[in-house]
């Protein structure tokens, strides 16, 4: 996450702008756009981060610069062409001033409030800044990058004009909850979430569980409870449990779906339009790789690659004991549910009245413990292709970043945004915007040069999306209504109505 900046640009517009005090603290560097080049596409990093506090000038730094060159550096390699230039360039930027002029330094703290710069100056200790003076003084907080030629605008118009150019796997994609909600899958952290939904008193655990779990609701999801009461989390998985297993027992008067409501309906737990989008781009040949924070599956079952996929927190869709730790069928996993799990709805006549202490034994009854899905609970590891592929190697490459339905509020996850190259194009599908701990810089934020917040409905977006790329994505995404779950598909036949 070491890409993750606060930045503080100082345009020069004029001749008394090259007088402005420049301030540059340890951990930060300095660099001039207007010196870019293949090489240095953020443009050329006059001071880094190994040189100690600097307090110069604008004019003192160029000139410095141009002094380093004609006389710190071998005398064979001052006549270089390359180095000749740069002389000239940087002599052309103090005789004709138009210099933008960037200090960077990582966060501090947690998103701490920013000193004012002209309270700072004369502080050791203080971050980097700029002193009073002439120039436009514009303070970033995040990682603007830089803008592709490929980009033509930050909106919904310039993505669709990427998709179109897009080489072989130059897309990666990285989602949460908030994909899924179209599915009856309730997210966590939203106003319906499962967090704000959550009535600690309808669990099975004691009052002191039950205390915690109100004080912070992800406990319920904890390897930390799981160990001592495995109940709670059976409980509030078994509807999606039996939905994503298609086990639907013919209750009368069951309402059926995702979200607690019931007996699990099969059709509600069917892919949404964004699945279906990520799998175009798989089949497309456009995907590099998809990181889910997802554990309902639903890539898979949109027609997801098994090696295009990563599943940062594991699958609803796999369970396994415990104890002994040997694998249970799904089909197996959702009887034992279905038998010894109270449905907290009331809806299912089927359900135990109350759920079986320890929770669902072991179907080879090692006595050691209860079956559980195969997802992570808080305090376990996340899968470790999160950070050695998806960040490492994946992300470095990609040239679009797609990230949609996530608050992106849970590290490491929340931080991968930030793996990717200067000039990589990252577009935010979510109702809110999201992302500052990633360095996204978001319009109209001032700085903003290759972000993209798509607001709205992410169902709706995708289709608009595919919409403005062509009439072939827009048809490809059409013809897989039959797949996706009702609410999605009515939303991309919204879409599709005007064009006919």
């Amino acid at each position: 996450t070491n890409r993750v900046k606060d930045a503080w640009d100082v345009e020069v517009l004029n001749g008394a702008g090259l007088e402005r005090e420049v301030h540059k603290a340890p951990t930060a560097t300095c660099r001039i756009l207007e010196l870019a080049d293949e090489d240095s596409p953020l443009g050329w990093e006059v001071l880094n981060r190994s040189r100690a506090r600097v307090r110069t000038t604008v004019a003192g730094l160029l000139s410095a610069i141009v002094r380093r060159l004609e006389t710190e550096l071998p005398e064979a390699a001052r006549g270089l062409p390359q180095v000749v230039a740069q002389v000239s360039a940087v002599r052309a930027l103090l005789d004709a001033p138009h210099v933008t002029l960037v200090l960077e330094e990582p966060l501090r703290d947690e998103y701490a409030e920013q000193t004012p710069a002209a309270t700072c100056l004369d502080d050791e200790a203080a971050p980097s800044a700029f002193g009073p003076g002439g120039g436009k003084l514009t303070t970033t907080e995040g990682d603007p990058g830089v803008c592709p030629p490929s980009l033509p605008s930050l909106d919904l118009a310039g993505i669709a004009a990427l998709l179109r150019t897009a080489t072989p796997g130059s897309v990666c994609c990285l989602d949460g909850a908030g994909v899924s909600t179209a599915c009856g899958i309730p997210d966590y952290r939203g106003a319906r979430g499962l967090y704000a939904t959550l009535d600690p008193g309808e669990l099975s655990a004691s009052p002191e569980q039950r205390e915690r779990i109100a004080a912070d609701p992800s406990h319920v999801a904890s390897a930390e409870l799981f160990a001592s009461e495995p109940r709670p989390l059976l409980e509030v998985k078994r509807a999606t449990v039996l939905a994503l297993c298609g086990d639907t027992p013919g209750a009368a008067g069951s309402a059926g779906g995702c979200d607690g409501s019931g007996v699990g309906d099969p059709s509600r737990c069917m892919p949404s339009a964004w699945h279906h989008f990520v799998s175009m781009l798989d089949s497309r040949g456009l995907l590099r790789r998809v990181c889910t924070q997802n554990i309902d599956g639903l890539h898979a079952a949109a027609g997801m690659q098994a090696e295009a996929l990563i599943e940062a927190h594991g699958s609803l869709r796999r369970a396994y004991c415990a104890g002994c730790g040997v694998h249970v069928p799904l089909a197996l996993f959702a009887a034992g549910l279905r038998a010894h799990v109270r449905d907290l709805s009331g809806r299912d006549a089927g359900a135990p009245p109350v759920s079986t202490p320890g929770g669902v034994p072991c179907p080879h009854s090692c006595a050691r413990g209860s079956v559980r899905p195969a997802v992570v609970l808080f305090g376990e590891p996340i899968d470790n292709a999160v950070v050695g592929t998806f960040a490492a190697e994946d992300l470095p490459a990609a040239r679009l970043l797609l990230v949609a339905g996530t608050s992106l509020a849970v590290p490491p996850v929340s931080h991968l945004p930030a793996a990717v190259a200067p000039d990589c194009v990252r577009a935010l599908l979510n109702s809110e915007p999201a992302g500052r701990c990633a360095g996204l810089v978001l319009p109209p934020a001032p700085g903003a040069r290759r972000d993209v917040w798509l607001g709205g409905k992410i169902d709706e977006t995708v289709a608009r999306l595919c919409g403005a790329a062509g009439a072939d994505w827009l048809e490809e995404l059409a013809a897989r209504r039959g797949q996706m779950a009702p609410a999605s598909a009515a939303v991309v036949s919204e879409v599709l109505e005007p064009r006919h």
